[in-house]
């Protein structure tokens, strides 16, 4: 198993996270996911909500950054979060706050039959995260040390989701 996964399996396995997110509300479910991203990525996660709110079909994550300093907010959808992996619930609250946190957009592309990045519009399927989540994360490193794939959302505006792989079995 990857050193990645383990490292989550860790975080996550734990139960809810004392963490303290600097002026954030995040719901407990999320907190250990929420340590992860800030250990993997070298950061602090901060002016950030995070709860479930259910999405329209086939939504089934969403950012609403707004400018300013203000509070950041991601909705995570309910009932996708009870049906999916951990690897795929790791996969939505990284790209989430890809979005949130660093205002990045989402990256377009295949490779191999797999999404090209985690900032991918679609969630992977759980074999590309199974075999990819390293990269996925390395990935994302460079983009945010590169200051790449910027988003300059407006005033207050959503600037991503995340959509469920579409039933033909692709990801495009």
């Amino acid at each position: 198993m990857k050193t990645t996964l383990l490292l989550a399996m860790l975080l996550t396995s734990c139960g809810p996270s004392n963490a303290s997110f600097k002026n954030s509300n995040v719901n407990n479910t999320f907190t250990g996911f929420v340590a992860m991203f800030e250990e993997l990525m070298s950061t602090k996660v901060q002016y950030t909500t995070i709860s479930f709110r259910s999405q329209a079909s086939p939504q089934v994550g969403l950012c609403l950054y707004q400018k300013g300093g203000k509070e950041n907010y991601i909705y995570v959808d309910p009932s996708f979060w009870a049906k999916a992996s951990f690897i795929e619930q790791t996969s939505l609250i990284f790209h989430e706050l890809g979005h949130c946190h660093y205002k990045l957009a989402h990256i377009e592309g295949q490779e191999n039959g797999c999404p090209m990045s985690i900032m991918s519009p679609w969630i992977p399927s759980e074999t590309c995260l199974d075999l990819n989540f390293d990269q996925y994360v390395d990935q994302l490193k460079e983009t945010v040390e590169s200051g790449g794939n910027l988003y300059e959302p407006e005033d207050s505006e959503v600037i991503g989701h995340v959509l469920m792989k579409n039933t033909e079995g692709n990801n495009e």
